[in-house]
């Protein structure tokens, strides 16, 4: 048990130290690699709560796709 208490700490460090590192170095913008973090976030939470909530999340995610072609609600009107 007092290996575990003293490797336990060691791991969350390690992961913690290996984010940042990731992060300093990583080859995108800090603007675009915070948006994709925000994506996988988002896209975790929808996995992880299933059900509706994922139904949800896709109506979402729809949406702002449909956002960023400029497919939106006024040129579905348009039809």
């Amino acid at each position: 048990m007092a290996k575990v208490k003293k490797f336990l700490p060691g791991v969350i460090a390690g992961a913690v130290v290996g984010a940042v590192a990731a992060l300093l170095l990583a080859p995108k913008s800090g603007k675009e690699t915070r948006k994709l973090l925000k994506d996988q976030a988002s896209k975790s939470g929808e996995k992880a709560s299933g059900g509706l909530g994922g139904l949800f999340g896709k109506k979402r995610r729809a949406d702002k796709d449909a956002e960023h072609t400029g497919e939106g609600a006024s040129s579905q009107h348009r039809s």
